[in-house]
């Protein structure tokens, strides 16, 4: 379950636009460099600039393969797919962001003409072949850390000598945001209108720093950028030791599921089997809240590649699938509720069932965080569900998910006392809001919430319309289809009717969803399930990482992506109840 905070003192950056998201392992295959070719071009998507190189190289039967860098998404490679190159055309296909390029070569053969295609977007992008990928001439590069909640937060400015200014934020490996920058007396503004930001600085006497501060949304935090001797920052790449790397010992298997109930819905998914000829037991996993690709990714981390790695190791098949509307996946994400993400996840597990080594009679299911709401869901309307593994699982609603996240993660930042009663007030009165019935629209949300928690606003909070920014910000989350439904759904009215073996997994420290609150609904509405086991796992997170405080800012620093304590409980169980 990702954070959802209201309070804008602790919102990560939001950086909107067009994205590639590339697939897991995509490789760099075109080496020969007297064949290869070179081509280099911008695409200008208004607030931000992508840099794009691309390396084409011709196979012995006429095709070509290449891939595409892109500069201003921390210099990530991305295979092309479905790629033609004759001598008049130039077409590539990218399934992971589902963009597309179409493209003629001038009458030299030297220059590209095309457009870039991806969802409503139709962009004009031009290539040129070069010799070498050119870099950014750079007149300064400032750089600093962003402090807040998820993690810190690299980012840079970089002045380029044609008089342009570009935002990238390093950790996130986006880049290329057009900043516009001001002058006046001594304070020197740069305004961010891609992510909705602004640093607002003094110049230091030796020119060598910047200090003020970086607003964005409803945050405001201190910003000290350094001049740097460097002309390119390069993201670092945290060590993750548990993510699986080849060669693999079992079957792997991309596949493509059609959800029988919702016929806009083609899930994107990968089949992990173990070698041989089975038949064997399986999972289905579920993801957590937020838009969510087959592995979870969250931080470099990819959690469910690592659950299905150590599964199917075991003699234990694995099904994980983009969400709708996510990576190679089709559909809306935005308007789903978990209600639509059962569908997925039943599509998913009536798939699993009938592929070939599988034993369709022990196949379950596996969900973290609101995967562990979604999966009894699917057990209750499919009896035929083996079983069903809660990984921090919620047992309460998500009004009361949201108050004991926001004072736990408030408490572990070092707000004062007081700071926290007056965001949980705050945030009481937006809820408030949200579970109204009949439903009001975004509009009405916006007008009423600034008026409930104006006189919870300092006199100078008011002045800067504070209030009317936290409205603003609350209507667009709290009034979507998801939240209405997560905020009141009790997900122990389906726990009560599961009859299938269920295993609750949770960590001690996790503030997210809190073992405290949430584990006494789940025991008591699994108490006449002979078949259910409940385990607290001292030390560890909500991503099941063995932690120091539980803090969400801990998530990207530890290297462990799953305590092997809980993947050997997990794989234990599995194995008990199949043989």
């Amino acid at each position: 379950m990702q954070t959802k905070l209201l309070l804008a003192v602790f919102m990560v950056l939001v950086l909107d636009g067009l994205a590639l998201h590339p697939s897991a392992g995509a490789q760099d295959k075109t080496t020969d460099a007297e064949l290869r070719e070179l081509w280099f071009g911008v695409l200008d998507a208004g607030e931000r600039r992508f840099r794009f190189g691309f390396e084409l190289l011709p196979e012995a039967d006429g095709m070509w393969q290449g891939i595409l860098l892109s500069f201003d998404e921390g210099r990530q490679k991305f295979v092309l797919d479905s790629l033609k190159r004759t001598a008049t055309d130039f077409e590539f296909a990218i399934k992971a962001s589902k963009g597309r390029y179409v493209g003629k070569f001038d009458v030299s053969g030297k220059r590209i003409e095309g457009q870039w295609l991806q969802g409503s977007a139709k962009l004009d992008l031009v290539l040129e072949q070069v010799e070498e990928h050119p870099t950014r001439d750079v007149k300064a590069l400032w750089v600093g850390d962003i402090n807040v909640l998820f993690q810190k937060l690299k980012v840079t400015f970089c002045e380029s000598t044609d008089g342009e200014v570009y935002f990238e934020s390093v950790s996130q490996k986006a880049g290329g945001f057009v900043v516009t920058k001001t002058v006046q007396d001594e304070l020197i503004e740069f305004d961010v209108p891609g992510v909705g930001g602004k640093f607002s600085g003094k110049l230091s006497s030796d020119g060598q720093e910047m200090r003020g501060t970086w607003k964005q949304s409803l945050i405001e935090v201190e910003l000290v950028l350094d001049k740097s001797n460097e002309v390119d920052i390069r993201p670092e790449t945290p060590r993750r030791p548990q993510t699986p790397q080849p060669p693999f010992d079992y079957k792997i298997h991309d596949v493509d599921i059609e959800n029988p109930r919702d016929k806009g819905v083609s899930l994107s998914a990968t089949l992990t089997i173990p070698a041989g000829d089975g038949p064997y037991p399986a999972v289905v996993l579920i993801s957590g809240s937020g838009p969510q690709d087959r592995d979870e990714s969250l931080l470099e981390h990819k959690p469910f590649w690592v659950i299905a790695d150590y599964l199917t190791q075991r003699g234990i098949a694995v099904l994980r699938y983009d969400d709708r509307g996510v990576g190679e996946s089709t559909g809306e994400f935005a308007s789903a509720t978990s209600l639509d993400f059962a569908s997925d996840a039943r599509a998913a597990y009536e798939f699993l069932r009938s592929q070939d080594g599988i034993d369709a009679s022990k196949v379950g299911l596996c969900g973290h965080s609101e995967g562990g709401i979604i999966a009894p869901m699917v057990a209750v309307a499919d009896t035929r569900v083996a079983f069903v593994i809660m990984l921090a699982g919620p047992g309460v609603n998500g009004d009361q998910i949201l108050t004991s996240q926001m004072e736990l993660i408030l408490s572990a930042s070092g707000l004062e006392a007081s700071e926290i009663e007056q965001q949980l007030l705050i945030q009481r009165k937006l809820l408030d809001l949200a579970e109204l019935e009949p439903p009001i629209d975004e509009s009405q949300f916006s007008e009423r919430a600034g008026e409930a928690i104006a006189p919870l606003l300092t006199d100078e909070e008011r002045e800067t319309d504070k209030g009317a920014a936290i409205a603003s910000a609350a209507a667009a989350q709290l009034c979507t289809p998801w939240f209405r439904f997560f905020l009141t759904h009790d997900p122990t009215r389906d726990l009560r009717q599961l009859g299938c073996p269920v295993l609750v997994l949770n960590g001690s420290k996790d503030i997210q969803v809190d073992p405290n609150l949430n584990v006494p609904a789940i025991r008591e509405a699994l108490a006449a399930n002979p078949e259910s086991e409940i385990v607290v796992l001292p030390g560890l997170n909500h991503l099941f990482q063995a932690c120091d405080t539980g803090n969400v800012d801990e998530y990207r620093s530890i290297e462990e992506t799953i305590s092997p304590d809980a993947l050997k409980i997990i794989g234990d169980w599995i194995t008990d109840r199949s043989n």
